[in-house]
């Protein structure tokens, strides 16, 4: 296992979205056993489901207009 200062350095040499990455796992990882935090999970898993989701195609579209602009 790692010491936090290994995490730490690792963390260090990450890129941003690497980075950005580990600081979404950490925070579902501090939410992973709040009731309200798995309904709401639960909630827009049935949203998708029944339709209510982003197509793909509207992603990449929104995707392509990010890069554009530079984001």
């Amino acid at each position: 296992m790692s010491t936090v200062q290994e995490v730490q350095d690792a963390l260090r040499g990450m890129s941003p979205p690497d980075r950005n990455r580990v600081k979404a796992f950490l925070l579902h990882l501090s939410r992973v056993d709040d009731p309200a935090y798995k309904a709401e999970l639960t909630q827009r898993l049935q949203k998708i489901e029944s339709g209510g989701g982003v197509s793909q195609e509207r992603v990449e579209k929104l995707h392509a207009d990010l890069i554009k602009k530079g984001q």
